[in-house]
């Protein structure tokens, strides 16, 4: 049974995974618990899973294939995980620092991965029309990392005939807005694609957006400050990234130096 896709886990804001860890070496009896967001890199060796933010974990093949079937992650996949490992899960990687290696994965969610538009694109697809904007809301954790703009959203989904309809949360491009060294305005438009007087639930989404296409959008050599506002939101949400944090690798792993083996 494929769970990645039947799993909707609700989390608290995550923009990185968590750890609990007291030791870098032990004797595999003291079992924690990590949660994280993750980028799926597809190997001959198996998967390596760089977590949003800093860090890198190995999951056992036979957790996988329990998790998501027998094939497996896809290369590139954005995934929510939950997994256990034991103190002696730690490995080095020479010149680059520690990953946890032989995770189990036991619960995860696939993240939809949707393109930001431009707004010509959005303007001809409707996603600005005063009738499909919905209110964000304000329970919403926004970061980024690596290649991609992920957000965290628990907000509205409209129920039709007792069935959900999934929600987008479309984020929009205007170039005219645009231009100043170093910045970058964007805004976010929440669709629940029905009437807005539809019966209503709620639930936590999920959705990253990849940021390839600044690359050579965005003047000047400096870090990036990224602004986002919408419908609904209580502030303006800003974040500061590096250049780097437009494409996809150069991934960080922890930097466990300081903790004292035992």
């Amino acid at each position: 049974m494929n769970k990645l896709n039947t799993i909707v886990l609700s989390l608290s804001a995550l923009a990185a995974s968590t750890f609990l860890v007291s030791c870098l070496s032990g004797d595999g009896t003291n079992k924690y618990y990590g949660s994280g967001v993750f980028t799926v890199e597809k190997t001959a060796m198996g998967y390596n899973l760089y977590s949003d933010g800093a860090g890198m974990v190995r999951p056992t093949p036979q957790s996988v294939t329990d998790l998501v079937g027998a094939a497996g992650f896809q290369n590139g996949q954005r995934v929510v995980l939950d997994y256990t490992y034991t103190d002696d899960n730690f490995k080095e990687e020479p010149g680059k620092g520690s990953y946890i290696d032989n995770v189990e994965l036991y619960q995860g969610q696939q993240i939809p991965k949707v393109s930001i538009m431009t707004k010509e694109d959005a303007e001809s697809k409707k996603v600005l029309d005063p009738d499909s904007v919905f209110s964000i809301g304000t329970e919403i954790s926004i970061w980024a990392y690596r290649g991609y703009l992920t957000t965290q959203h628990k907000g509205k989904f409209s129920v039709v005939s007792n069935k959900g309809v999934y929600p987008t949360l479309n984020i929009v491009y205007d170039k005219e807005e645009n231009g100043a060294p170093n910045n970058i305005r964007l805004k976010m438009y929440y669709n629940q694609h029905t009437e807005k007087s539809a019966q209503t639930s709620t639930q936590t989404f999920f959705t990253s957006y990849p940021l390839s296409m600044f690359t050579n959008l965005i003047p000047g050599s400096d870090s990036i400050t990224i602004s986002l506002e919408g419908l609904g939101l209580n502030k303006t949400y800003q974040m500061r990234i590096g250049r780097e944090d437009l494409t996809p690798g150069n991934y960080i792993y922890y930097n466990l130096g300081y903790l004292t083996k035992k």
